[in-house]
C-alpha cells in the first residue's frame, strides 16, 4: 500500500490568506517543505481520500493524475475537503479528454446534497459519470479491492464525519481527521476488530497549542492517541504515526 500525501495544511494553508505572521512570511519566502497546501491523501494512485480546493495545484506539482483516481472517500463536507465544483469537471465540463468509467464517491448525505447543490445548471448530469454510495459508521464496504471501514469522528455536529480504516494484503492504514480527540467507541470498535495498524495519520490542526479547542487535535493529543492505540495493541512499536492539517498558528 503506497501512501501519499497531497497536502498537509489546515483550512487557511500555509502561508495562510492575507496573514503576515512569521510562519507564513518564512513560507513565502522560502517556498518549499514550507508550504502546506490543504490536505489530501492518494493511495496506490488510484483511491483518493478528500478532494479540496488545492487539487488542480496537486495534479501539478505532485505528479498525481486524476485519470487514475477510480474511488474518492470523503471524510466530512468541509470546502478544504470537499470542493465539490472542481470534482463535477468529472461530469460537466471535461471535454473529450476525460475518462469514459464512472468515479465511484463514498461519504454522508452531505456530501451528495453538496454536489447538486453547488451547480445551477445541467444538474440532471452531476451524476452523468460520477456514482454516489451514502456510507455509515461501523460499516464495511469494499472499493478498488480495499476494506473500507468509517469510524464516527467528532467533527461537525450537524453530519455524520469519518475516519477511515484501510485495508489490503495484510496491510492497514488508519486515516483520522478532520476529528477531535477520538471516542472511546472508536477505540473500543478498532480493539474489538483485533486490527493491527501499520500507519496511522492524524489531524493535528493546533500543533503546539496546548489548548484543546474541539473538533481538531494538537501534537499532545496525537501522542496521547498514539499511546491509547499502542496500549489497546491496536499499534505497536512498528507502526508509523503521522501527524497533518497543521494551521500556521500551530507553533
Amino acid at each position: 500500500m503506497k501512501i501519499k500525501f497531497l497536502g498537509t495544511g489546515a483550512s487557511e494553508a500555509i502561508p495562510a490568506f492575507f496573514c503576515g505572521c512569521p510562519v507564513c512570511e518564512s513560507a513565502r519566502k522560502n517556498g518549499g517543505k514550507e508550504i502546506r497546501t490543504r490536505a489530501g491523501v492518494v493511495i496506490d494512485d488510484r483511491l483518493m481520500i478528500d478532494f479540496g480546493p488545492d487539487t488542480l495545484l496537486h495534479t501539478l506539482y505532485t505528479g498525481l493524475d486524476l485519470s487514475k483516481i477510480k474511488s474518492v472517500l470523503f471524510t466530512h463536507s468541509h470546502s478544504d475537503h470537499f470542493y465539490a465544483f472542481d470534482l463535477l469537471a468529472r461530469s460537466l465540463y471535461s471535454g473529450e479528454g476525460a475518462p469514459n468509467d464512472i468515479l465511484k464517491v463514498y461519504g454522508s448525505a452531505a456530501i451528495k446534497n453538496g454536489l447538486i447543490d453547488s451547480v445551477w445548471y445541467n444538474r440532471e448530469r452531476v451524476f452523468d459519470r460520477i456514482s454516489f454510495c451514502e456510507i455509515a459508521a461501523e460499516r464495511e464496504f469494499f472499493a478498488e479491492g480495499y476494506k473500507i471501514t468509517p469510524i464516527g469522528v467528532i467533527h461537525i455536529p450537524t453530519e455524520p464525519c469519518f475516519m477511515f480504516l484501510i485495508e489490503k494484503d495484510g496491510k492497514a492504514y488508519l486515516h483520522v481527521h478532520d476529528s477531535d480527540f477520538p471516542t472511546e467507541r472508536a477505540f473500543a470498535f478498532l480493539k474489538d476488530k483485533g486490527v493491527k495498524l501499520n500507519a496511522v495519520t492524524f489531524d493535528c490542526t493546533y500543533g503546539l497549542i496546548k489548548t484543546e479547542y474541539g473538533g481538531h487535535m494538537n501534537l499532545y493529543q496525537n501522542i496521547r492517541a498514539k499511546d491509547r492505540l499502542i496500549k489497546d495493541g491496536t499499534a505497536d512499536g512498528n507502526t508509523k504515526f503521522y501527524s497533518s492539517h497543521i494551521c500556521h498558528m500551530a507553533g
